[in-house]
């Protein structure tokens, strides 16, 4: 067994309960986000429109955020990596040179585990949810929502509902001129 395998194996086995609940949480997240974000989203901004659907849909993903972000906090339980994340920002010494080196491969990932906030603040909020961006950007886990997480999780909403919304009005309008444009010529 070569260096590296046998760090991992040791690695995975010291923490397989925690993999085993951020796989748990990292799917039931990514269900609810593909659900939210191309189920109810994209039709919701095509009944509505891109300025009164995207502010309803603000005022929801605000709501569902909070909800998520009082839940993460009751159960004190890392269900999806962040706070393992943020060790590995802050002390990269607890984890295998395998993850490290896997980190650093990924300018992404360099950026949202060792750059700015700002940066990550942009990454994530487009990427993610309000929820998502405030956890992974407070300094401490599961402390609640001091002032600098407010700010945070409202320009979240704002920058992230924008992104989702231009994105989707943009590509209804482009699926809408394609079909009415094939349309023609049949």
């Amino acid at each position: 067994m070569s260096e590296w395998t046998a760090e991992w194996a040791a690695f995975i086995a010291a923490k397989k309960e925690r993999f085993g609940l951020i796989m748990i949480g990292q799917t039931a997240n990514a269900i609810f986000d593909h659900v939210f974000n191309y189920w109810i989203y994209i039709p919701i901004i095509a009944w509505l429109g891109p300025v009164r659907g995207g502010s309803i849909l603000t005022v929801v993903d605000v709501l569902i955020s909070l909800l998520f972000i009082k839940f993460y906090d009751w159960a004190k339980k890392d269900w999806l990596g962040i706070e393992m994340l943020k060790d590995v920002r802050d002390t990269s010494s607890l984890y295998p040179k395998l993850l490290m080196n896997f980190i650093n491969k990924s300018k992404l990932l360099r950026r949202l585990v060792g750059g700015s906030d700002v940066v990550a603040f942009f990454a994530i909020s487009i990427l993610s949810d309000p929820f998502i961006t405030t956890v992974c950007l407070r300094k401490k886990g599961y402390v609640g929502m001091r002032k600098r997480e407010w700010i945070i999780f409202f320009s979240s909403a704002v920058v992230g509902n924008f992104w989702w919304t231009v994105r989707n009005y943009v590509l209804l309008l482009w699926v809408q001129f394609g079909i009415s444009k094939i349309g023609a010529h049949m």
